[in-house]
């Protein structure tokens, strides 16, 4: 025990931390805190929007317990769930003492046992009813322990949480923003800050408003502290969200990660086979290529797929990449072959801006001065603000440079910047009238991980056993209704409408057609039509403002479409193709599929995929 509390210590003080001289917090976790020490039992929700230091909370919750020796923390990513919360829990435990288990912990009887639940609402859809279920056994198995999740605010919560403390951590008002300023700002700034656009939008994150503060109260004596505090965030959350063992020298891993990046950049790779990975390592620290390679593959920014490994996220490999190219500055001949030949490559533009973003002024000034002409025109192009704030710093004039205002705009160039970056994609799913459709199981877990700068949001929808009531037009007509009132809920859920994606099979396929042919609303980004049962003269060309792109998979030897055609109403769509080709619609057969041969992993990765992030297309044999 003494081993695990130690080691979680030293993690959670850890200089490679981010926001640890953050107050912004304090009050809430203080409460939750406190709470604990006068409940034998605390069961709390901690809501958020993203970016409002939710995580951050539970880290500093965790240092506080440790440090006091008032509990046993164990913090646990939910977006690591897959199949039991045990099992989950233990892997948790494992990142801090490989010979420690919760069944071991569970009988400590001198410290609370504190479960630290991060990200209630990226639990996967399809597994969400049975971690609910785990939940409860949980619960009423562990009394006298406390339990604290954090969620983003839009997540509707279960019933099981109906009695549960919440505590919202909610944008910060203009005069809780003022008021916490207070005298850093003279009375001239005041004004220009309260007529920026950028105000609002980013002060209003207690998180974002301490970092600033913070970076104004270090002045000159830590330059940048703001950039290096959001450039290591990345780098800290995708470790203490994954299995990583908290023994491994983090400064090995993120070389690691800087290697891979630049190689891949170079090479315009998107996987890395594994031995070419391990020659990678090997080159760069020789004898620990298997131990260094076991715990990369542990990290969040990285994801496998069987004897390959990638980024998980396009950003991850910008960012690491830029990491390298900064680490150059120190040899400038090295670094201007290396920016240019970066630059040169089809991420050279983003690692550039990446690069730029977070350096220090000091480092910026010489790549101002010593970087190529095109590499210095396109900073002046992406990143106005921060190239004008460093060519006026030394400049009598300018005064802003340590100022909140400044800092502010810095900040808001990085988020929006971000936003840009990132897209966010719905997917529907609907099954087929004979089966609740396990293949959505498959593609949840799928979409958790084919990423590249994209985040997919699930949404599969389950209309329920429907056999025998495919016969009755009224009865189907009722589900075309309800496919439209769930699809207008989710899209509410979003203020800023994200792409849409649909992917339906076999009696879903007709659910979605006819909900797209009544309800102008329904607009779809793209579509994947699996053993389609619509009919071959369905009138895509009278629809093509509602979808902007449909592939049709055909099974060549779909025999349960040769009975379907026979029943009003029915088609048989997903064998014969449709009629109609409007330049949107693109159909790809399969010769010897059947009605579900279209659900393997493999195939929804190379097929499916490509379609739903891009609209790449299958090439047909």
């Amino acid at each position: 025990m003494d081993k695990y509390l130690k080691a979680l210590e030293n993690y959670y003080s850890s200089e490679q931390r981010p926001y640890i001289e953050l107050d912004s917090a304090k009050q809430i976790y203080q409460s939750i805190f406190n709470k604990g020490l006068k409940n034998s039992e605390l069961k709390m929700v901690i809501t958020g929007s993203p970016g409002s230091g939710k995580t951050t909370m539970l880290d500093q919750l965790a240092l506080e317990l440790t440090r006091s020796k008032s509990g046993i923390p164990i913090f646990i990513s939910l977006s690591n769930y897959s199949s039991s919360l045990e099992r989950l829990i233990d892997r948790s435990i494992g990142r801090f003492d490989a010979d420690l288990s919760f069944n071991t912990l569970k009988n400590e009887k001198k410290q609370p046992i504190w479960f630290l639940f991060d990200g209630l609402d990226e639990v996967p859809s399809s597994l969400y009813k049975q971690f609910i279920g785990e939940l409860k056994e949980l619960v009423i198995n562990n009394n006298h322990q406390h339990i604290v999740f954090t969620s983003r605010k839009q997540f509707e919560l279960d019933d099981v949480f109906s009695r549960w403390d919440i505590t919202n951590i909610n944008p910060l008002s203009s005069k809780e923003i003022m008021d916490y300023i207070g005298e850093r700002v003279d009375k001239k700034e005041i004004k220009s800050l309260l007529s920026s656009p950028h105000f609002f939008p980013v002060l209003s994150s207690p998180l974002m408003l301490s970092s600033i503060i913070k970076a104004v109260d270090k002045g000159k004596v830590k330059d940048n502290y703001l950039q290096t505090q959001i450039a290591s965030y990345m780098g800290w959350r995708g470790q203490t969200k994954s299995f990583l063992s908290s023994g491994i020298d983090k400064n090995t891993l993120n070389n690691t990660l800087e290697a891979l990046a630049i190689d891949s950049v170079l090479n315009e790779l998107v996987w890395l086979e594994t031995d070419y990975v391990k020659s990678i390592i090997c080159r760069e620290f020789g004898h620990k290529t298997d131990v260094v390679y076991d715990a990369v593959i542990n990290m969040d920014p990285i994801q496998v797929d069987e004897n390959r490994i990638r980024f998980r996220h396009k950003s991850y490999q910008t960012a690491y990449c830029a990491r390298y190219l900064i680490k150059k500055l120190s040899n400038i001949e090295s670094f201007l072959i290396s920016t240019d030949t970066v630059f040169s490559k089809s991420n050279g533009k983003l690692v550039i801006e990446d690069m730029f973003l977070e350096a220090n002024n000091g480092q910026r000034r010489i790549i101002l001065s010593k970087a190529s002409r095109h590499v210095i025109k396109h900073l002046n192009n992406s990143l106005p603000n921060i190239v004008n704030s460093v060519v006026l710093e030394d400049s009598d004039a300018n005064q802003m440079n340590d100022s909140i205002l400044s800092l502010v705009k810095t900040a808001a160039s990085a988020l929006d910047r971000n936003d840009k970056r990132r897209r966010d994609i719905i997917v529907f799913a609907l099954h087929g009238f004979n089966t609740r459709g396990e293949w959505k199981n498959t593609l949840a877990a799928i979409l958790g991980q084919e990423t590249d700068g994209e985040k997919y949001i699930f949404h599969p929808w389950d209309y329920g056993d429907f056999k025998i009531s495919i016969l009755n037009p009224f009865s189907r007509r009722k589900k075309v209704k309800e496919f439209q009132s769930f699809y207008n809920q989710t899209l509410d859920m979003y203020p800023i409408k994200p792409e849409v994606c649909v992917i339906a099979h076999s009696f879903g396929t007709f659910i979605l057609g006819n909900s797209i042919k009544r309800f102008p609303e329904l607009n779809f980004d793209r579509v994947i039509l699996l053993g389609s049962v619509l009919k071959s003269d369905f009138p895509w060309v009278k629809l093509k403002s509602r979808v902007n792109k449909v592939l049709n998979l055909v099974g060549g030897s779909d025999t349960a479409l040769i009975i379907a055609k026979w029943i009003p109403g029915l088609g048989s769509a997903g064998r014969d193709g449709f009629l109609e080709q409007p330049t949107f619609l693109h159909e790809h057969k399969e010769e010897y599929s059947d009605h579900s041969d279209l659900f393997g992993s493999n195939y929804i990765k190379s097929k499916w995929i490509p379609f739903i992030r891009n609209g790449v297309l299958p090439q047909n044999k």
